[in-house]
């Protein structure tokens, strides 16, 4: 917590002796607009930018092997952002309410994670699962086969995303507060949907559950005002739907 809550910080170099940025290093250091981060660090730590809500632009280094869970949490000026091949691991929720992000590119011989979709998504290798989705997704490729816990949390410029039919699961509030979601196939290779997985998509107009599903999550689409019960097209042979 080196710097949590300086609030009036807005520019720092962090010495090259330095090897691990530590949980909640900078966090709420809501001035805070560009970082230098040296080649000596390995690891950042959980919630080490978290709510650093003016940090606009962030180097990482090809020295950095582990992110932690929501290290760039609330970070909503944050526009883009390069993985370099050295990064092994990504914690959950790194980039939660990461709005403004609508470019991550993962440089090239890492084995971990990969781009998609013109570098607007962030695939992790190790189970095809997307972890972080943009705005400017446009079309998740085929091989991808579940959509991560708030993936697309806060993307509200997004409005049609079209899901692979390799897709099987559709996490926790994945896509919730797409305030501006207007259309989305839900292909009939998905079994399941989280809790909240729509919630707050308020543009959402109509929906087609295929016959493939066996579980919806509570409050799937709690606050989807656009969306009524005659504009939801279930499977019968689905169960109680929360």
């Amino acid at each position: 917590h080196a710097f949590r809550g300086c609030s009036k910080l807005e520019t720092l170099t962090i010495p090259s002796s330095v090897k691990t940025i530590g949980e909640g290093a900078f966090y709420a250091c809501k001035s805070l607009k560009s970082l230098t981060i040296p080649s000596s660090v390995i690891s950042i730590g959980d919630y080490a930018f978290g709510w650093c809500e003016s940090l606009k632009s962030l180097t990482i280094p090809s020295s950095v092997k582990t992110i932690g869970e929501d290290a760039f949490y609330g970070c909503e000026s944050l526009k883009s952002l390069t993985i370099p091949s050295s990064v092994t691991s990504i914690g959950e929720d790194a980039f939660y309410g990461c709005k403004s992000l609508d470019k991550i590119v993962v440089e090239e011989g890492n084995r971990y994670f990969k781009s998609v979709g013109n570098y607007a998504g962030l695939v992790r290798l190790s189970d095809s699962t997307l972890i972080r989705g943009t705005s400017s997704l446009a079309e998740i490729p085929e091989g991808v086969t579940a959509i991560a816990k708030n993936a697309f949390v806060g993307c509200s410029k997004l409005e049609t995303l079209t899901l692979p039919s390799s897709v099987t699961s559709i996490g926790d509030y994945a896509f919730g507060w797409c305030e501006s979601l207007k259309s989305l196939t839900i292909p009939s290779s998905v079994k399941t949907i989280g809790k909240g997985a729509f919630c707050g998509c308020e543009s959402l107009k109509s929906l087609t559950i295929p016959s493939s599903v066996i579980s919806i999550g509570k409050d799937a689409f709690y606050g989807c005002d656009s969306l009524t019960l005659e504009h939801i097209s279930a499977p019968s042979s689905l169960g109680e739907k929360k």
